[in-house]
């Protein structure tokens, strides 16, 4: 399977690695980033006489479900890492 098309840009590479890795938080949280960033872009062209007020409504949408999926994520990854990591353990066992 070829990737090539998922280093296009940001959007797509952490597009791609939500498909990937969904339980990522960091995935999910810089996808999210890049809507917010993207929706700002918009908001900026307002003062140049831009439109665009359906496309910021639907990336902030965007970006919303991707912090909502960080707010999921990152308890159990915090979980997993520390049953796993010694450093975390060890502490614990003194």
């Amino acid at each position: 399977v070829s990737r090539t098309e998922d280093w296009l840009d940001d959007e797509a590479l952490y597009s791609s690695a939500v498909q990937v890795c969904p339980n990522s938080a960091k995935n999910h949280h810089q996808l999210g980033q890049i809507y917010m960033n993207q929706a700002a872009d918009i908001a900026m062209s307002f003062d140049n006489g831009g439109n665009g007020a359906e496309d910021i409504s639907e990336l902030t949408a965007k970006a919303l479900r991707q912090f909502e999926a960080v707010q999921v994520r990152l308890p159990l990854q915090s979980l997993a890492h520390s049953a796993q990591c010694d450093l975390c353990i060890a502490p614990a066992r003194l």
